[in-house]
């Protein structure tokens, strides 16, 4: 499966998951900053990353994300303030044909056009307001964080053998 197999101590969420929530805080913080979801997303493919993090988003469904936002009293950061305004006009992503991206029915190809300017200004506009500048090497240098955090904590340890 070209997988490797890390041990993982009892925390909160999986592990994988706290790994990809500074990925998807950074990224949308690049967003605010003036990049598109579709920039990102090509960036970080050309780094090496199977998909970008607003496909991935797409793909998993943003309501998933809002919900624990929500239940832990997260939304209204300057970071998930364009996503939780998708959510509240019913953009899941794929599941629903729009997310970051509009897809056409029955199809899981974002069609080329993404997020629309009367639904996104509004939100850039406020989370720009409030968004803390920072450059964006640095913030790139930042997507890998969380994994040397989780095994820095105890929670989790190197890659073991297969």
């Amino acid at each position: 499966m070209g997988k490797t197999g890390v041990v993982v101590g009892v925390c909160h969420g999986f592990v994988g998951n706290r790994m990809l929530s500074g990925y998807f805080r950074e990224a949308n913080l690049l967003l605010l900053e003036g990049a598109t979801p579709r920039q990102v997303d090509a960036v970080l493919t050309e780094f090496g990353f199977p998909m970008g993090p607003f496909a991935v988003g797409d793909l998993a469904g943003l309501d998933i994300g809002w919900r624990s936002r929500k239940d832990h009293g997260d939304t209204g950061r300057p970071e998930s303030r364009v996503a939780d305004a998708l959510c509240e006009l019913g953009r899941f992503g794929q599941k629903t044909g729009a997310g970051w991206y509009a897809y056409a029915a029955g199809s899981r190809a974002a069609r080329p056009e993404t997020l629309s300017s009367p639904i996104s200004r509004p939100a850039l506009v406020w989370a720009r307001a409030r968004a803390t500048s920072a450059s964006s090497r640095s913030r790139a240098a930042r997507f890998s964080s969380p994994a040397v955090r989780l095994i820095s904590s105890g929670n989790s340890s190197s890659p073991v053998p297969a």
